[in-house]
């Protein structure tokens, strides 16, 4: 403390609390410089070690044998989706920054292309090497003791919610399939006893998982918002999210298919009806708890399957990134609302993002449609399209949404094939 004293003091009169302006906090904070470990390889790395020489490798200067530092090859910076002009070309140590190709775009722009790329982590339950967005990591998290009762230690589900609202905790962490049946196999089998001893779950845990899965969701229409709210629209090729009409719904539910170039999925979200006595819609609920509130465990029905989801060949367009003519046309998901979000107030707060994304899509159109006097508009219906595409990624990125939909439908048991998992020996 006699040593603390003075240097605040110093700090206090360089910086008094009544200034007219803020000069920044008393520490200056430490930023982490980017760095890259690419270099260029010695002119000799090519050449071969026994043609045409005249004398001992050892002999050389900076010579493999010697200096291998000088010769591991490392990976260069990965691109960036937009860069601005005053960071292109920019060098980064021997590296130097570049923007993403055309086809690159293309990739990233994939739901699936970029959920496979995901680190590969180990499942517990069937020691299958699995990307990490087909898992749920889980963390042994120990609590202190209070009030005369032992410290306990519980596992909890870590890394759903989106880490712009929710840090990931620090320690080990354990993998399972993100499929509902395979961790109520684990739960009650006690496979996760392994983990650590005298460990617990609490009796919440699926549902704790469901809830967050459905929150992350909501999270990244947040998300999705911000990055639309910085970057107005240029285009009509720039559209990342819009209303179907009731003709467009219509003409898709009659023939199977999705005519518009790039679409991510739709999701069919009508506005919850009014409360039979009360005459109220019920209030948005978008929390950020780790469990849900009382009001959705009670709203949420009980032993309700949600149904197959359907999938929509898009109309005469094939996967361009591996250029082949014999590849099938790509599918695009259908979600519906109903049974994705089976909470009222959850699907209350799904409805009223999409409709505040769509607001910010309809304020950068600078020019809503205008329809000619005497014509009627077009009825909108409750269909909402996301598109990603090479186009829409540099504007904003919606790959991360049809990702967290895509895995509240893989905990719900589609998406992994026709062989079920639990026939397999390693669950049995």
């Amino acid at each position: 403390m006699p040593r603390l004293l003075p240097r605040l003091l110093k700090s206090l009169e360089n910086r008094p609390l009544a200034q007219s302006e803020y000069r920044g906090p008393l520490v200056e904070l430490r930023r982490r410089r980017r760095r890259s470990l690419w270099k260029p390889l010695p002119n000799s790395a090519d050449a071969s070690f026994s043609f045409g020489r005249k004398q001992s490798i050892l002999l050389d200067e900076n010579n493999v044998l010697m200096s291998p530092g000088d010769y591991t090859r490392h990976k260069t910076l990965p691109p960036a989706v937009k860069l601005q002009k005053a960071h292109r070309g920019v060098a980064v140590d021997h590296d130097i920054t570049r923007e993403m190709s055309e086809e690159e775009r293309q990739w990233w722009s994939s739901p699936y292309l970029r959920m496979l790329s995901t680190p590969i982590r180990r499942c517990s339950m069937s020691n299958r090497h699995i990307p990490s967005d087909f898992l749920i990591r889980l963390t042994v998290l120990k609590s202190p003791p209070s009030h005369g009762v032992a410290a306990e230690t519980h596992i909890v589900p870590d890394g759903l919610l989106h880490p712009r609202f929710t840090n990931r905790m620090f320690g080990f962490g354990y993998y399972i399939v993100c499929w509902k049946d395979a961790v109520a196999s684990m739960l009650d089998r006690g496979l996760y006893r392994k983990f650590a001893p005298n460990i617990s779950a609490h009796s919440l845990f699926l549902t704790q998982i469901e809830h967050q899965l459905r929150l992350r969701v909501l999270q990244e229409l947040d998300m999705l918002a911000a990055r639309l709210l910085n970057e107005p629209r240029r285009s009509d090729n720039d559209v990342v999210l819009r209303r179907l009409t009731r003709s467009e719904w219509a003409t898709v539910k009659d023939t199977g298919r999705i005519p518009w170039e790039g679409a991510a999925f739709v999701l069919i979200v009508p506005p919850v009806n009014r409360d039979v006595q009360t005459g109220q819609r019920p209030q948005p609920d978008s929390g950020n708890s780790n469990l849900p509130s009382v009001d959705v465990q009670l709203e949420t029905p009980s032993g309700k399957e949600l149904p197959p989801l359907p999938h929509y060949s898009a109309y005469d367009e094939q996967i361009e990134f591996l250029s082949d003519n014999h590849l099938p046309h790509s599918r695009v998901p259908l979600y519906n609302g109903l049974p994705l979000f089976p909470s009222r107030t959850q699907r209350a707060a799904l409805h009223e993002k999409l409709c505040r994304v769509l607001d910010l899509e309809k304020r950068d159109s600078q020019k809503k449609r205008k329809y000619k006097k005497g014509l009627s508009r077009e009825e909108d219906s409750h269909a909402f399209v996301v598109f990603s595409s090479a186009h829409t990624v540099v504007r904003a990125d919606s790959v991360p949404l049809a990702i967290a939909l895509w895995r509240i439908r893989m905990w719900e048991g589609e998406g992994w094939g026709s062989r079920s998992w639990r026939e397999s020996s390693h669950l049995s």
